[in-house]
């Protein structure tokens, strides 16, 4: 603090009570959607949209050698997806697109969850009948447990890609 003397008396000036005047954005949710809108995370790979690591893997690849082999991206899968018992694994056995009001199918995320055809949400996850839950990323250890172990967070990215080769007749 700032003191300024005033005759005999000790003037105080406190700079403590400004006002506030922008508020203060939520950092961890900022990183959070970044990196869920980089890897899109909850997406099938048939709905995933054009940008992030879906851009980078197809940027990258197909990878071609002496024009006779190529090597072809298919799709990702981030983490381990399974329903409690492991009975249904893999992200794709998490939902099923089929409307529960006209009983069409092939409805996407990228439709907003909604039927193309009658307008209604669309999106139902999938139930295992075994254990009777739902498909859900399977982590060995929580977040809680990483931070009072010092261990890493992390999760497997399996890639999944097509070798093709080609005979090439001489004649």
């Amino acid at each position: 603090m700032s003191q300024i003397q005033n005759e005999k008396k000790v003037l105080r000036k406190s700079f403590g009570k400004i006002k506030e005047v922008v508020s203060l954005p939520n950092l961890i949710e900022i990183q959070s959607k970044s990196f869920n809108d980089f890897v899109q995370f909850d997406f099938l790979p048939s709905e995933r949209k054009n940008i992030g690591l879906e851009k980078v893997f197809k940027d990258t690849f197909p990878i071609e050698h002496n024009d006779r082999i190529s090597l072809q991206y298919i799709s990702y899968e981030l983490g381990n997806w399974a329903c409690t018992c492991s009975s249904l694994k893999g992200i794709t056995n998490r939902y099923t697109w089929k409307c529960s009001s006209c009983s069409k199918t092939g409805c996407s995320r990228l439709n907003e969850n909604k039927c193309e055809y009658c307008g209604k949400d669309t999106a139902a996850y999938i139930i295992c009948k075994k254990c009777f839950s739902r498909v859900g990323m399977k982590t060995p250890i929580n977040v809680d447990e990483c931070r009072y172990s010092d261990k890493t967070y992390s999760m497997p990215l399996k890639a999944k890609m097509e070798l093709v080769a080609w005979d090439i007749d001489p004649d």
